[in-house]
């Protein structure tokens, strides 16, 4: 698959499969039935709906951005700085799926992660910073 750049530009829908999501600059971008290796935003506002990405180490970079995501899973970590993140349905992988440096604010409905065959449901609204989680 190829990589998808959107860079400072406003409003679109993308569907695919990808190597590589990045998204700099940009809002009202919205992510429907994407599939990718991963995504990384930077400064931008962006929406998720039926996202699949697939890298177990690093999944997503997001930093000075808000992510709305529903119906989404990702197999790997979440690299989050100076971020808010609200997450509905979303399903994760490993003990502590975020990695937060900046202060950010996550806000998870109905999500859960897995690991080692068990299963830790998210629900809560929690500002976070430097720490896993």
């Amino acid at each position: 698959p190829e990589n998808y750049t959107c860079n400072n530009a406003a409003g679109g829908v993308v569907t695919g499969a990808f190597n590589q999501v990045v998204i700099s600059e940009c809002t009202g971008i919205t992510l429907q039935h994407v599939s990718a290796k991963t995504i990384v935003i930077k400064n931008s506002v962006v929406q998720m709906n039926d996202v699949t990405v697939l890298d177990s180490a690093v999944s997503l970079k997001i930093s000075d951005s808000t992510l709305l995501a529903t119906a989404s899973s990702f197999n790997g970590s979440l690299e989050v700085e100076h971020s808010r993140l609200d997450l509905a349905g979303v399903n994760f992988r490993g003990e502590k799926p975020f990695t937060v440096g900046i202060q950010s604010r996550l806000i998870l409905s109905v999500s859960r992660t897995q690991f080692n065959g068990s299963v830790r449901y998210l629900h809560q609204d929690i500002l976070l910073e430097k720490t896993q989680y």
